[in-house]
């Protein structure tokens, strides 16, 4: 399977005129030069891409932190179901240890 190669084509630059400032000496002059049109549209792309992933990277961090007070309101509702005091702890298997209280 042959694969298309690129032809570069050099592209002439277009320079401003040189002015002199106020003492007679020559202002830098600028450089002007433009993309190809496949360069340009690679560069779009790369950063639709970054744009992309930092807007998934901000539904992720909302998607946890919803998730974090989904998690925290059910562990109070079972803490009013079951009603746990502080330091009773419910285990992976789902026994509620209870700290025992002052004799």
């Amino acid at each position: 399977m042959a694969k298309n190669k690129a032809v570069v084509q050099p592209v002439a630059p277009v320079v401003a005129p040189v002015q002199a400032d106020f003492v007679g000496q020559p202002n830098s002059v600028e450089v002007v030069e433009k993309l190809t049109a496949e360069d340009k549209n690679s560069l779009d792309m790369v950063k639709l891409k970054q744009e992309l992933a930092l807007s998934n990277a901000k539904t992720a961090v909302a998607q946890v932190e919803l998730a974090k007070q989904v998690y925290d309101n059910f562990i109070f509702q079972l803490a009013h179901k079951y009603k746990l005091s502080d330091g009773d702890q419910i285990s992976e298997n789902g026994e509620v240890q209870r700290l025992s209280q002052g004799q």
